[in-house]
């Protein structure tokens, strides 16, 4: 065997345009919109519960506590996305994640030049360059 496909991780950039600046918040708000309704079903089981039932030793009050928190947290981390994305530069480079690739190597090849630096460069959606690939 003279060659091997591995998998690699390749980093996702978009160049900052008004559009892409709006297809983020777009999905920021549905984020939001989301996290705010189940934190308002989970309200109401709670105060279903609480009826009738002791709350200081109820496993279900403490996990459906738990899970406002959480969801009380990822509310956060979205208000602190729409900050982010508003204060992002037109024309500068965002990173938007990284994605698997398979990746053919073949004796002779270096190792770690072909695992390393693989990126692929997006303006609004559409592919402008890959690097290293």
């Amino acid at each position: 065997m003279d060659s091997i496909t591995v998998i690699r991780k390749v980093l996702i950039k978009s160049i900052v345009t008004d559009e892409l600046k709006r297809q983020l918040g777009l999905q920021v708000e549905n984020a939001k919109k989301n996290v705010k309704q189940l934190l308002k079903q989970l309200e109401e089981q709670k105060k279903s519960l609480a009826k009738g039932l002791d709350s200081h030793n109820n496993p279900a009050q403490y996990n459906l506590e738990q899970e406002i928190g959480k969801q009380k947290r990822c509310l956060d981390d979205l208000e602190n996305k729409t900050r982010e994305y508003a204060a992002l530069s037109i024309g500068n480079e965002f990173i938007q994640g990284v994605i698997d690739s398979p990746c053919d190597i073949k004796i002779g090849d270096s190792f770690f030049e072909r695992l390393s630096h693989a990126e692929i460069v997006l303006t609004d959606g559409e592919v402008v360059e890959i690097k290293n690939i």
